[in-house]
C-alpha cells in the first residue's frame, strides 16, 4: 500500500525548464506551481532526488563544456526528477552507462536512440486508440482523454490491457507529433510519474493544500505522452530506428532496470 502524504505549499516558484513535458503559464492572480525538489520531498523521494541530481550535475559538467552554471544546475534539477519518475534510480545510472546506454545524451541530445528515449518514460507499449473524448476536464489540468487498447508492452508494466492518456487541447491540433488519432496504432512512450507531477502542479495553482503520493509503477493506468510513433503494417514511422532495433532497445533497458 502506498502511504499518501499531505503537501502544504503556497506560492512556490516552479523552475520553467520543462523541455519535454510542458504546462501552461500561470496567470498573475494564480498561485505558482510546485518546485521540482519540493514535489520530490513531498512524495518521500528527496534522498534519491538529491543523489541523482548530484550525479547528473557532475556528469554534465564534465561531458558538456562551455555552458553557464545555471545550465548544469537546472538540467540536473529537472531531469533528476524526470528520471526518478520514469523508474530510473540513482544506482541505475552507472549500470546503464556500463551497458552502453548514454544517460547524459538522453537528457541533452537532439537525436536519441530508443534506449535513451525510454529513460524518460516508465512505460513503452504498442497500442491502438479506441476512443478520444474532448472537453473532458478533471482536476488535473488536462482536457482530453484518449483510451488505448494495448497489444504489446516493451518496457515497464501496466495493470490491464487498456490504458488512459490525458492530453491538453493544444496537443490535439492538426499536425501535432503527439496527437494519437482514433483507430490508429502507435508505439507509445508514456509517463505515469510525470502525469502525477503535472496533476499536482495544476492543483497547487488552484488550492492551498493538495494530497500527493509517489507513482506505484506497474499499477498506474493514467499517463501523459513523452513520444509516440505511428505503427503501420509492422513498420515504425517518423522513427530514428527500425522496428526490430527499437523494440530490442526498449526491452534491453527494461531488463537492465529490473536486474
Amino acid at each position: 500500500m502506498v502511504t499518501k502524504e499531505r503537501l502544504y505549499l503556497t506560492a512556490i516558484a516552479a523552475i520553467g525548464f520543462l523541455l519535454i513535458f510542458t504546462f501552461p503559464e500561470s496567470g498573475s492572480s494564480q498561485r505558482l506551481g510546485i518546485a521540482h525538489e519540493d514535489y520530490m520531498k513531498a512524495i518521500g523521494w528527496e534522498h534519491d532526488f538529491i543523489v541523482m541530481r548530484n550525479i547528473l550535475q557532475n556528469e554534465l559538467t564534465h561531458q558538456v563544456e562551455g555552458e553557464p552554471e545555471a545550465y548544469y544546475r537546472d538540467n540536473a534539477n529537472f531531469f533528476s526528477m524526470v528520471l526518478l519518475l520514469s523508474a530510473v534510480k540513482p544506482a541505475d545510472y552507472y549500470k546503464l552507462q556500463q551497458n552502453g546506454v548514454d544517460v547524459i545524451n538522453a537528457i541533452t541530445g537532439n537525436v536519441r536512440p530508443f534506449d535513451e528515449q525510454s529513460l524518460l518514460s516508465d512505460v513503452a507499449l504498442v497500442g491502438t486508440v479506441t476512443e478520444v473524448i474532448a472537453e473532458e476536464f478533471e482536476q488535473d489540468g488536462f482536457g482530453v482523454t484518449v483510451s488505448v487498447e494495448v497489444s504489446e508492452v516493451l518496457k515497464g508494466e501496466i495493470p490491464a490491457d487498456k490504458i488512459i492518456i490525458r492530453q491538453r487541447n493544444s496537443s490535439r491540433v492538426a499536425g501535432s507529433d503527439n496527437r494519437p488519432d482514433l483507430n490508429q496504432t502507435y508505439l507509445f512512450l508514456l509517463s505515469s510519474g510525470m502525469y502525477g507531477y503535472h496533476k499536482a502542479n495544476y492543483q497547487m495553482r488552484e488550492k492551498e493544500e493538495i494530497e500527493v503520493s509517489p507513482p506505484d509503477f506497474g499499477n498506474e493506468n493514467v499517463f501523459v505522452i513523452y513520444r509516440l510513433y505511428p505503427y503501420r503494417t509492422g513498420q515504425l514511422l517518423r522513427s530514428p530506428q527500425n522496428r526490430s532495433t527499437a523494440f530490442q532497445s526498449l526491452k534491453f533497458v527494461d531488463y537492465l532496470l529490473n536486474q
